[in-house]
């Protein structure tokens, strides 16, 4: 008998304009590039088998969004980026 596939999705204002899709084989990365057309229209950005590999991939993109002056400054902000979407306070 077949396992169904049930695809999930997690969006978040840390990650906008990224969203990342999950089902029972990976997750799927894609860029909302919306604001940019008349209709919806996003960007797969790619397939991964951890979640870590996900969000590095968000992090890396974002960084990647602009230009720098030399390697130090690219990473210090890929650290600041990534560290923003993974590091939060759940307060219950």
């Amino acid at each position: 008998m077949a396992k169904n596939s049930y695809i999930k999705t997690i969006e978040d204002k840390v990650i906008f304009p990224y969203f990342i899709t999950m089902d029972d084989y990976c997750y799927t990365v894609y860029q909302d590039l919306s604001k940019n057309y008349d209709k919806t229209y996003t960007k797969k950005l790619g397939h991964f088998s951890k979640f870590d590999n996900a969000i590095e991939k968000i992090a890396t993109h974002k960084t990647n969004s602009s230009d720098y002056l030399d390697i130090r400054e690219y990473i210090e902000q890929y650290k600041e980026i990534k560290e923003s979407i993974t590091k939060f306070e759940v307060n219950i």
